[in-house]
């Protein structure tokens, strides 16, 4: 799958280096959830709820 993190613009390059750290296939399926993080605990805790699934 392709690396998408280049195509959003994050509020925070934490928010970017920890979204390009999580595996392609969650990467994908945030982008096209096209959810808006407000900060990074936002985001870990999305990207959380789908690897404990």
């Amino acid at each position: 799958m392709e690396n998408h993190q280049g195509s959003r613009n994050w509020k925070d390059p934490a928010m970017e280096r920890y979204f390009a750290s999580l595996p392609s296939s969650l990467q994908e399926t945030i982008m096209q959830a096209g959810v808006d993080f407000d900060d990074l605990e936002d985001l870990k805790s999305c990207a959380e709820q789908f690897l404990d699934h």
